[in-house]
């Protein structure tokens, strides 16, 4: 799991505003994004930040 993986649980914006789509789009050992964690944990802002972004 990436810093960006963990960033997207936790709902930390200011890492996520640095990560590229490359980062935004890579899956974890069990297969989720960083998308995917925002969305499983209810972090909506993180979640329209990651989408925003592409």
């Amino acid at each position: 799991m990436s810093r960006y993986h963990k960033a997207a649980i936790d709902g930390y914006l200011d890492l996520l505003k640095e990560a590229t789509r490359k980062d935004l789009n890579t899956p974890d050992e069990d297969g989720m994004t960083p998308t995917l964690w925002a969305a499983y944990h209810g972090r909506l802002e993180a979640l329209q930040l990651i989408c925003s972004r592409g």
